[in-house]
């Protein structure tokens, strides 16, 4: 999901109502500050982490163990231009999974070492893995090894990747993708 900053006059309550009406068990937002982050998981009751303008949410479902918070490669002469890919390591069930959240830089010469890195930190994690990314159509996405894209809104710029779930259902609304998915009991890479 896409907050834009939330900068709108009732931005803040749509999309409280959006997340409450979908009530997803994850959910990533890209494009939030980390006191709108935090009014959002007190808001709809769920447990979060944030990481320079992207954050994650997920009920209880999820037992997240570790929050890490990583730099992608920066580009030669753009320093101050960096961005992050958030990951939280934990478990669904019992069953080793991870969330990841991160945005890709809009030029594809930036974002492809963006990218392949994001890819390596997901294709290495142990478990299931969901992988929300707000990126440019254009680049080649996570895929590969055992990673699908679940559901896309590529007028966002919203994508889902996952491994070891399918989708149910994919829903798009303004600004958003709800992905509604399930395991599909194939144990995941080790």
């Amino acid at each position: 999901m896409r907050a834009y900053g939330l900068r709108a006059p009732g931005a803040m309550l749509s999309l409280a109502a959006t997340v409450a009406d979908a009530d997803p068990d994850v959910l990533a937002v890209c494009e939030i500050d980390a006191g709108d982050a935090f009014a959002l998981a007190t808001r709809v009751a769920r447990e979060w982490a944030y990481r320079g303008g992207q954050a994650l949410f997920w009920t209880r479902a999820f037992a997240a163990a570790a929050v890490r918070d990583l730099y992608l490669p920066f580009a030669i002469g753009r320093p101050f231009d960096r961005r992050g890919l958030l990951r939280v390591d934990g478990a669904v069930e019992g069953a080793p999974a991870a969330l990841f959240a991160t945005q890709f830089g809009a030029e594809r010469a930036f974002a492809v070492p963006e990218m392949r890195y994001a890819r390596t930190q997901l294709h290495a994690s142990t478990g299931n893995a969901i992988a929300f990314a707000q990126m440019d159509a254009a680049t080649p996405g996570l895929g590969g090894r055992g990673v699908a894209l679940l559901g896309e809104e590529p007028e966002a710029g919203i994508y889902v990747y996952a491994r070891g779930f399918v989708a149910t259902a994919v829903e798009r609304r303004p600004y958003s993708l709800i992905v509604a998915a399930a395991s599909h009991g194939i144990p995941p890479p080790q």
